[in-house]
């Protein structure tokens, strides 16, 4: 298989514990109430606009695209930014907030960044949906176009830490973009997350994930080599961005996270080393298994030295498991409805509930 190029090394993202060091399946992954992420609303800067009639152009050079997230550390594995071709946005002007309304924020927590101190008007592309909500957050004062995602296909940016030239590109299926939240404009990081990982392969974008094992950002990040991207890289590389006056605003934004469920930590999306099969070499692969130069092979010897056992011809000629049923466990929960864990101590033990605890109620007759 590997000699025929049927099997090739390849990178995919997956839920990655840096306390642990280990990749996790979806059932070893808790999402505890009270999580906090810094989320972070920042500008790339469009270089080129090959929109039709030039529909931008009057716009340049102070028309930035505008995008949300909440792990500012994938930032430096930025690819592309990605839009809903048929849904509106807006050229929305924004004005420099004054000292007096940075300083008087009810939220402590939320700061303005050094896009919106700015001495000179500025313009954003954004969701025609939430201006009325980015309004109230960034000062935006005058809605001066619309136009459909798909115009902005093709657009060129600089990207905000490198200065690389990328481009917009429309998104597959677009279900996770919503309005509720950011601005429907999506950083995209192909080692960082299952959807931009989908996207990557799209549009044949590379895998970067300059991130090692304890989570901690390696050579491949640059100066930000060695900072840990769930606490210091995380602020520093918001830092880099204000000092380039590439921040608009971050604030806190409370949401379910995947936690290590042995550790009780976070984890994080991140591309790590894998082998693939190329598509339509899985039939194939099965037959290999069964049968390998003429010789049988120990599964094949197996199933025909057992009575009731047979070759699963009927399953692996339609590219199916060889097996007709699985055996799986779900979680058993406490009285709170957390996961039952040794780690967490509120196990029960089995002989307990069959043969009661030390709490009997006592019935009959006493002496």
């Amino acid at each position: 298989m590997v000699f025929k190029g049927y099997i090739y090394r390849g990178r995919k993202p997956v839920h990655w514990s840096p306390s642990s060091r280990t990749a996790l399946a979806e059932a070893e992954l808790e999402y505890p109430e009270g999580h906090v992420s810094k989320s972070m609303y920042a500008i790339f800067r469009l270089f080129s606009t090959p929109t039709k009639n030039g529909l931008l152009d009057e716009f340049l050079p102070k028309l930035s695209l505008a995008v949300w997230t909440t792990t500012p550390w994938t930032i430096p594995a930025n690819a592309v930014v990605a839009v809903n071709a048929k849904p509106q946005y807006a050229i929305v002007e924004v004005q420099p907030v004054s000292p007096d309304v940075a300083s008087s924020s009810e939220d402590k927590n939320r700061r303005f960044g050094s896009v919106l101190k700015e001495q000179e008007a500025q313009f954003f592309i954004v969701a025609v949906d939430l201006v009325p909500t980015l309004e109230a957050k960034w000062n935006v004062k005058l809605v001066k176009k619309t136009v459909l995602g798909s115009d902005l296909e093709n657009c060129r940016y600089a990207h905000p830490i490198n200065g690389q030239e990328c481009p917009v590109v429309i998104l597959i299926g677009g279900d996770y973009i919503t309005t509720e939240s950011g601005t429907r404009l999506v950083h995209t990081a192909p080692g960082h997350g299952q959807y931009d990982y989908l996207m990557g392969l799209k549009y044949d974008l590379p895998i970067i994930s300059p991130v090692d094992d304890e989570g901690k950002f390696t050579e491949e990040a640059g100066i930000f080599k060695g900072f840990d991207v769930l606490g210091d890289g995380n602020a520093a590389v918001i830092d880099h961005l204000d000092e380039r006056v590439s921040i608009v605003m971050v604030e806190p934004y409370n949401h379910k996270y995947p936690y290590d469920w042995r550790t009780k930590k976070p984890t994080i999306f991140r591309a790590t080393a894998q082998w693939f099969a190329l598509k339509g070499s899985e039939r194939l692969l099965w037959m290999r298994s069964i049968k390998l130069h003429g010789l049988r092979s120990s599964w094949a010897a197996v199933l025909e030295s057992r009575n009731g056992l047979r070759f699963p011809v009927d399953l692996y000629v339609e590219g199916k498991a060889p097996y007709s049923g699985v055996i799986t466990h779900g979680f058993v929960l406490d009285e709170k409805g957390l996961k039952m864990s040794k780690s967490l101590g509120n196990v029960v033990d089995p002989r307990t509930v069959i043969e009661g605890g030390k709490n009997q109620e006592v019935s009959g007759c006493l002496p």
